[in-house]
This record gives structure tokens, sequence and C-alpha cells, in this order.
């Protein structure tokens, strides 16, 4: 009778930590992929994290990500929008739904989602989007060859 208890007791605590790890998922309900090499981007990416005080999104730089090529996402569409997966649904979007998914998502920007809601209604809020998109600032870091490995450049 003892072993019977203690079986059900096993099974109750390994379905409650199965119910406690899929809650810690879905709690993180947005993969965001956006452009690390530009300065323009990780800033924006900087306030997002600072107003997700409930850390339900997570901004991952889609240079060099394992996560970008698991979910089967180009690198160059990547490149030419910031995209996100709602982990919840299994969904990806991209340009400005990416930013209507954030704004739900981020309690300081729900005064923001009726002007987008309305912007994508309208038929403007994408190309507004590549607008601004197109004209951002990429660093990119080149390493300096040296010829000659006994001489380094100062600066």
């Amino acid at each position: 009778m003892k072993k019977i208890i203690y079986l059900d007791q096993e099974k109750k605590k390994l379905a409650e930590s199965k119910k406690r790890e899929q809650r810690s998922i879905k709690s993180l309900r947005l993969l965001v992929f956006y452009d690390g090499q530009s300065p323009a981007c990780a800033k924006m990416i900087d306030l997002l994290r600072s107003l997700d005080w409930k850390n339900r999104i997570h901004f991952e730089s889609f240079r060099h990500s394992q996560l970008l090529r698991l979910n089967k996402i180009s690198e160059e569409k990547a490149e030419k929008r910031i995209v996100s997966i709602s982990l919840a649904k299994n969904q990806k979007n991209s340009g400005i739904y990416t930013w209507l998914r954030m704004a739900c998502h981020i309690p300081a920007l729900w005064g923001t989602v009726p002007f987008i809601l309305l912007s994508i209604w309208l038929g403007f809020g994408q190309h507004a989007y590549d607008f601004f998109a197109k004209r951002r600032y990429i660093h990119s870091v080149k390493p300096v060859n040296h010829h000659d490995t006994d001489q380094q450049e100062t600066i």
C-alpha cells in the first residue's frame, strides 16, 4: 500500500515539475532577432529590455545566431527586417508586425498599439518600417591583416 502511495506522489511531483517548466517556457512569449551591428537597433533593444520588466521577450542578434538557423529563417530576411517568433503559437512575423507583437507584450507600450494597428490597416505601416530600416547605419567590424607580425598598429 505504501508503494502505491509513493508512486502516486512521484507521478504528481513529475506532473507538477512539467507544468512549471511549460509555464516558464510560456512566460517567455516572444523571440526577437535584431541587427546587433546597428547602433540604432542595439540602443532601441536596450530600451525595450528595460521596459520589458516581465521578461517575456528574448532579444538576440541575428548575426552568428544558432537560433536563427534552427528556426529556418534566412539571414537575408533578418537583415532586411526585424524578425520575431511567437513561442506560444510558433508564428513568425517581421517588420511592423514584430513591433506590434512587442508592443502587445510590453505594458509600457500598450498606448502605441492602436497607432501601429491603424498604420497597418491604412497600409503604410510596413512601408514606413522599411523606409527607416533601409536607412539604418550598420557598423561592420573588419579584422586588420598585418603582413609582418612584429609590427603593431598604434592608434
